[in-house]
């Protein structure tokens, strides 16, 4: 229920926010080839960074997550809206994360 509720907060604060996207062709060209590609992001931006991909045009994602107990609140948010979480960091599930 909390997961559920975050996910509508961020998606209602996102639809305030004046967006301007920068250097985002190649992402949009790679959505549309279908191509794989990797994304990487200031920790602290992490909050916005699922909608501004699906602004760009991005549906299916798998996003890192810390093995620690927020990340598993992170992972249940980002489930709301479909995206896969895969588990690991620096600390914890380093190698598992990684592949």
């Amino acid at each position: 229920m909390v997961a559920r509720l975050a996910a509508c907060l961020i998606r209602g604060i996102s639809a305030t926010l004046r967006w301007e996207e920068v250097g985002d062709a190649r992402v949009r060209q790679l959505i549309v080839a279908g191509k794989p590609f990797i994304l990487a992001f200031w920790h602290g931006r992490g909050v916005m960074i699922t909608e501004a991909y699906r602004r760009v045009g991005g549906r299916d994602i798998d996003v890192l997550i810390s093995e620690h107990r927020d990340g598993e609140f992170i992972a249940m948010t980002l489930a709301y809206w479909g995206y896969s979480a895969i588990r690991g960091s620096t600390r914890r599930g380093a190698v598992r994360g990684g592949r």
